[in-house]
């Protein structure tokens, strides 16, 4: 499993959760897959930790997404140069130096390997914190349908007029060339697979249910 750069464990809590007392929801969000989207149409403002609330009666869930592409988006994110990261981080490594997408990219993940030090690259399995106690997974690549299952088979009430933000602020075209990339390049796929293994067993193991 990859490492963390010691600057984010002292801005990162392991176990934060966002709840609805109300509806009995206590939300694992996770970074890219449609996190701040769900908060707004379930309504699970309030955010904790974990191992600070009494979770027996509550309905546990999380969104899991395809590694590769969460991957994909979180590199597009970090290199918007956020003021809330680390953008000073960002331009002092190797990858930001390189001009050619391809080149580019693959040395980004040799710069992230065991260097987790944003977000939005951190594995899901460690923002989800829990797997194993999570009442309901929802698939971002489903994510419409998932749901309107999930609040069908828990009788719940969206909050109105809120939509789903998917990729809404990435770069298409660059998504599609570097998915295209991965594909044609077992190497580079493998990286990505041994980078985030553990999100992988998790994500076949919720698809695999389905």
């Amino acid at each position: 499993m990859m490492k963390f750069n010691d600057m984010i464990w002292k801005h990162w809590e392991p176990g934060i959760v966002f709840l609805n007392k109300e509806k009995s929801l206590c939300f694992f969000k996770v970074t890219k897959n449609a996190g701040t989207s769900l908060v707004s149409m379930l309504g699970v403002k309030q955010y904790t930790l974990f191992k600070d609330i009494d979770s027996s009666d509550m309905i546990k869930f999380a969104v899991v997404r395809d590694p590769v592409t969460r991957t994909i988006s979180g590199y597009q994110e970090i290199c918007k140069l956020r003021k809330d990261e680390y953008p000073g981080y960002t331009r002092g490594l190797p990858f930001y130096k390189v001009k050619n997408q391809r080149k580019r990219f693959c040395q980004f993940l040799e710069d992230i390997r065991d260097n987790i030090y944003d977000t939005h690259i951190m594995p899901q399995v460690y923002q989800i914190h829990r797997p194993e106690l999570v009442d309901y997974f929802l698939v971002f690549e489903n994510l419409e349908n998932d749901i309107k299952k999930f609040t069908e088979e828990y009788g719940l009430k969206l909050f109105t007029n809120i939509k789903l933000n998917l990729n809404k602020n990435e770069n298409p075209g660059l998504r599609e060339n570097l998915v295209k990339i991965i594909r044609e390049d077992n190497g580079l796929k493998n990286m990505i697979i041994d980078m985030y293994r553990e999100d992988f067993d998790l994500y076949n193991q919720v698809i695999s249910k389905k």
